[in-house]
């Protein structure tokens, strides 16, 4: 389910659309029912750093999560987390991963 929040943009309001937790993706792996995987979280980010949508992603380990996140980017920044632990940020205006 989504829906449409307006953003201020310049003093006028712009269309944002949002995603609606739970999605959930799958990592890259050939037998992903006898893999041991660990689940991972990309939120996408808004203005002044807010969440303004979530991905579940099952990955093997990080850098299938990384290289699944980067999938993700489009206008948005980016954060990738497993539990309370972060990953890395992807910058969508320069298109740079910074691991955290």
């Amino acid at each position: 389910m989504g829906g449409i929040i307006p953003l201020l943009q310049n003093g006028e309001a712009i269309r944002l659309e949002f995603i609606r937790p739970p999605v959930h993706l799958f990592g890259s792996c050939q037998r992903c029912e006898e893999a041991d995987m660990s689940a991972y979280r990309a939120y996408i980010m808004g203005l002044h750093d807010r969440s303004i949508g979530v991905v579940q992603l099952d990955c093997l380990d990080d850098e299938a999560a990384i290289k699944s996140a980067g999938r993700l980017v489009d206008s948005h920044d980016v954060e990738l987390w497993q539990m309370d632990r972060p990953i890395a940020r992807f910058d969508a205006q320069s298109r740079q991963m910074r691991r955290k």
